[in-house]
């Protein structure tokens, strides 16, 4: 089913649909599976205007396949940016990649970090340092455009 509709239906609603409940109500194995599928083809294509779109449902509370989707975004803009991949990705939060970054974000805020887990607090750093503040490490609402009223402002 997913192969005809990305053949036949490539960069439609019904394709985002169908990849909406794909990353939202398939169990953890399958949403792997179509997952990595989907990391492939965006890798391949290198042109779908709605790959930020199909990743979002797939963001969810699993460290291994957030981290995933980020190194093929973070690949897929510094690519269409023409920067170095060794680079920070300067000026991904103001791309169309930035609805991806928001649902990471949201991810890495809740993420439970300990101290011999490197990987981790590099990821979350990464992330968070993209909202947030580095000298007070409080959320930069400015940053986060309309998306701020969806976060809890403390006055």
């Amino acid at each position: 089913m997913t192969q005809f509709i990305n053949e036949n239906y490539p960069e439609t609603e019904l394709q985002i649909w169908h990849y909406n409940l794909l990353g939202s109500y398939l169990s953890s194995k399958p949403r792997k599976k179509v997952l990595g599928e989907l990391l492939l083809m965006i890798q391949s294509a290198n042109t779908l205007s709605n790959d930020v779109l199909l990743l979002c449902p797939f963001v969810k509370k699993d460290f291994a396949q957030n981290k995933r989707i980020w190194n093929v975004v973070k690949s897929q803009y510094c690519i269409q940016a023409k920067v170095s991949l060794s680079d920070k990705p300067i000026g991904i939060e103001n791309s169309r990649w930035f609805p991806i970054l928001l649902e990471l974000y949201q991810y890495a805020r809740k993420m439970q970090v300990k101290k011999h887990q490197k990987d981790r607090h590099a990821f979350k750093k990464e992330i968070m340092n993209f909202f947030q503040d580095r000298k007070t490490g409080k959320i930069s609402y400015n940053k986060l455009g309309v998306f701020k009223l969806m976060f809890k402002v403390d006055d």
